[in-house]
């Protein structure tokens, strides 16, 4: 049985006296809408972490509602998902706790819940067994000296770095040694926390450097 057709007779006049009738059939079109249900849209974030400094991780965030949407972090940066869960690459220098702030899609602006710590582990000298590390003195509000030991002769770099990832402090590869040492000038740097990372060869070694 043929459905949804459309009948349509068009007259043709013919020499005034005969009548034309010409019928066409065709299938009238159809059009079928979707109706979206109005779910207010949620976004969730979980999974304290422990990372090494220096190291990307990744934070998951569930959402729900209808793709896509677009959230913000507490970090600031905003994002546009369009499954769930959702992966953002993070890199914090220091311990962070992200938060979603923001989430939004079709259905207009949603609630926000969850958080997630990202610890950053600092590694000391006893777990960096094959270097030996010292920075002092610490806390320090004019000048702090480093050192560095290895087992074998190698080369050594060093740069201190602010919470935001900006460089306050380097000193490039040096000659080959077993002993290197350096002293950081920190009377024109403002008071904080910072982060020193020493490298010698492949091994490296992070150590907080406290300015007040």
């Amino acid at each position: 049985m043929v459905t949804n057709l459309h009948i349509v007779t068009i007259h043709y006049k013919v020499f005034c006296k005969n009548i034309l009738w010409i019928t066409f059939i065709y299938r009238k079109p159809s059009v079928k809408l979707k109706s979206l249900a109005n779910i207010i849209p949620t976004a969730t974030l979980t999974g304290d972490k422990k990372i090494d400094y220096d190291t990307e991780t990744k934070l998951s965030i569930n959402l729900t509602s209808h793709a896509p949407w677009t959230f913000k972090l507490s970090d600031g940066k905003e994002y546009t998902a369009t499954k769930s869960p959702f992966e953002v690459s993070v890199k914090p220098l220091s311990t962070t706790t992200y938060s979603v702030t923001e989430v939004k899609n079709i259905c207009g602006t949603g609630t926000v819940s969850g958080s997630a710590k990202i610890e950053i582990i600092i590694l000391s000298a006893e777990e960096e067994r094959e270097l030996n590390v010292e920075v002092f003195p610490m806390p320090s509000s004019e000048i702090c000296h480093w050192k560095i030991e290895t087992p074998q002769a190698t080369t050594a770099s060093v740069q201190m770095y602010d919470v935001l990832g900006v460089t306050q402090y380097s000193q490039a590869p040096n000659t080959r040694t077993q002993t290197h040492t350096g002293t950081i000038d920190l009377t024109n740097i403002k008071a904080g926390t910072y982060f020193l990372k020493l490298q010698a060869g492949e091994k490296s070694v992070v150590r907080k450097v406290v300015k007040y």
